[in-house]
């Protein structure tokens, strides 16, 4: 998975290690860590993700099953 923080700074935590990160950053995150990103700007935190293979319908209805109908 890679991530490109498209918009102002924040902190990427990737199982117990955390760093900041900013704009142009791209985070490489290996298969099954935990993850998660903090907005640490006071604006909207925009970024693109990417994972590969595909994630299968049924396993993007775990993750987010309150995603909203196509």
């Amino acid at each position: 998975k890679v991530l490109d923080n498209s918009q102002q700074h924040s902190m990427m935590v990737i199982e117990n290690e955390s760093q900041e990160v900013k704009t142009g950053d791209a985070i490489f995150i290996p298969s099954n860590f935990k993850h998660g990103i903090k907005n640490l700007g006071n604006e909207v935190l925009e970024y693109i993700t990417a994972n590969a293979p595909l994630f299968s319908k049924e396993y993007e209805a775990a993750l987010w099953p309150s995603a909203p109908n196509k």
